[in-house]
């Protein structure tokens, strides 16, 4: 990347973080989670328009489908906490071994394995 550029890129960040207040003032009363998915859908547009443009970039998105199927299902695991005891769905539901009963009076009754 040549310094002229650089720069460039600099100076165009610049200019869009100057302008995020008045375009977000602009935005007038449109929800923020509809602001969010528009902004994201230009997003997309503009990045697949650049693919268009580009066919080598498409080259980066050529994984063997398991590559596709295993990392984002392995990630939702851990983030949601689900890695671990082989239960898929209720990892964090124990299946209790015994428990304990108690009666009106207070006395405490206990059960032996469930």
């Amino acid at each position: 990347m040549t310094p002229r550029a650089a720069t460039l890129i600099g100076l165009t960040a610049i200019l869009m973080w100057s302008l995020l207040s008045v375009l977000t003032v602009a935005t007038g009363k449109i929800p923020a989670f509809q602001l969010a998915a528009m902004t994201f859908a230009i997003g997309a547009l503009v990045a697949f328009a650049s693919f268009l443009f580009r066919p080598a970039a498409f080259g980066a998105l050529k994984q063997p489908p398991i590559a596709w199927a295993s990392s984002s299902t392995l990630e939702a695991r851990r983030g949601a906490g689900l890695e671990g005891n082989g239960e898929v769905g209720r990892p964090y539901l124990q299946r209790p071994t015994s428990f304990s009963l108690v009666s009106s009076s207070g006395e405490s009754h206990g059960v032996g394995s469930a």
